[in-house]
């Protein structure tokens, strides 16, 4: 699976790329609208290759709002299937980075808030995959718990080691416990003090695939899988970028095993494919 967000491909391109690397599926991770008709279009344009979209919840589509995520699921071609919650919208991303705009919040700091509810509801509903996003990693398993009770299957906790989620290897093993599956992805390791990204990624950590091999030992392959959140005219292209960060795992001794897993076996299961 690879989430992108960018335009160094359009969807065609970007879908033509990822079968010609032997990719199966791939999700298309938009920032401020759904994907999922552009998926549709995509899927439609290249045969051999799974083609789905997303939703990222910030203030472009209402915030937490379920009304959106119903939209979203009923679009045609039964591309609709993952929601991410708020990103650059999040209030843990806002709060993290001292920025001066209006935040999407998902909770009171005790417990969720009743329109978050309503968006795990919809969620349930329509049996779409939800993926944390850049909530603070206690709202992370807040929403887990409450996602599972209510029926939710797939549940991603997204980037969990990065900024500004910043998950402990403890609440790692905690998701997973629940029955969330833990994103590595490769963005990580562009961002840091030398970036070439700009500032904002400047003053973010650097997360070296030595990083990710240490939590994937410690928290274990079974309920990982490796993404790319790549896709920005500035990097690398999300096929190119996840066969890169499989071949650095397997330089830091992750076993092929582990690798086929987390990058084909466990995205299968996400997506509802057969592995």
């Amino acid at each position: 699976m690879a989430t992108f967000g960018g335009s160094s491909l359009d969807d065609i391109e970007l879908a033509r790329k990822a079968r010609d690397y032997g990719m199966r599926a791939i999700v298309i991770k938009p920032t401020t609208f759904e994907s999922a008709s552009r998926a549709y279009l995509a899927r439609k344009m290249v045969p051999g290759i799974e083609v789905f979209g997303g939703l990222v919840l910030n203030t472009y589509v209402g915030g937490m709002n379920p009304a959106a995520v119903e939209g979203f699921a009923r679009l045609a071609g039964r591309t609709a299937k993952v929601v991410w919650f708020p990103s650059s919208d999040a209030e843990q991303q806002i709060r993290f980075y001292k920025l001066n705009r209006t935040a999407v919040r998902v909770s009171d700091g005790q417990r969720l808030l009743p329109e978050t509810l309503a968006v795990l509801d919809a969620i349930a509903k329509h049996k779409l995959v939800l993926a944390t996003s850049h909530v603070s990693s206690e709202e992370a398993l807040m929403i887990i718990r409450e996602g599972r009770a209510r029926g939710i299957q797939g549940i991603v906790v997204t980037h969990a080691i990065q900024d500004p989620i910043n998950m402990t290897v403890e609440q790692m093993k905690e998701a997973v416990r629940l029955g969330a599956f833990v994103e590595h992805t490769v963005l990580g390791m562009f961002k840091g003090p030398e970036s070439h990204l700009g500032p904002f990624f400047s003053r973010q950590r650097r997360f070296t695939i030595a990083d990710h091999a240490a939590v994937i030992n410690a928290v274990g392959a079974a309920n990982m899988i490796l993404s790319s959140d790549l896709g920005q005219f500035f990097n690398p292209t999300a096929p190119h970028g996840i066969k890169a960060f499989m071949e650095g795992l397997k330089r830091e001794g992750i076993s092929d095993v582990d690798i086929d897993l987390m990058s084909r076996k466990n995205p299968a299961r996400l997506l509802g494919l057969n592995p």
